[in-house]
């Protein structure tokens, strides 16, 4: 009876250890996994924080594109009418050099003529 009480004592034991030994790793096994998943918590943030800059600096290095392309198409446009602006003056400025020139020759000849022109031009101004 005394090696049953010892068996039944040994296999108590047992029992225990092997309840203990199997609750040991999964105690093991717990612990680590909110560790783990904090530094993948912590890992993901820093992934979605990266992201949300990438897609900052994309957002904005389009919008200066944009901005780019119509201050580009705004200096185009205000080029070309500056030059046709230009372009007027200048064809304004040429009509006006002919015409003096026309008139200077008109003068000289007549002057060539005799016709005096500051006689005319007195008698008129009284």
């Amino acid at each position: 009876m005394k090696n049953n009480k010892n068996n039944h004592h040994q296999h108590q034991t047992g029992s225990q250890l092997n309840s203990e030994a199997t609750q040991a790793p999964q105690q093991n096994t717990t612990t680590p996994e909110p560790v783990v998943s904090r530094a993948v918590a912590k890992e993901l943030e820093r992934e979605d924080f990266l992201k949300k800059i990438r897609k900052s600096r994309t957002l904005k290095a389009l919008l200066r594109d944009s901005q780019k392309s119509e201050l580009q198409d705004y200096l185009a446009i205000f080029t070309e009418v500056v030059n046709d602006r230009i372009t007027e003056l200048q064809a304004v400025e040429d009509q006006q050099v002919a015409e003096r020139k026309a008139a200077e020759d008109t003068i000289k000849e007549l002057r060539e003529k005799g016709i005096n022109l500051d006689l005319i031009k007195d008698l008129l101004s009284k």
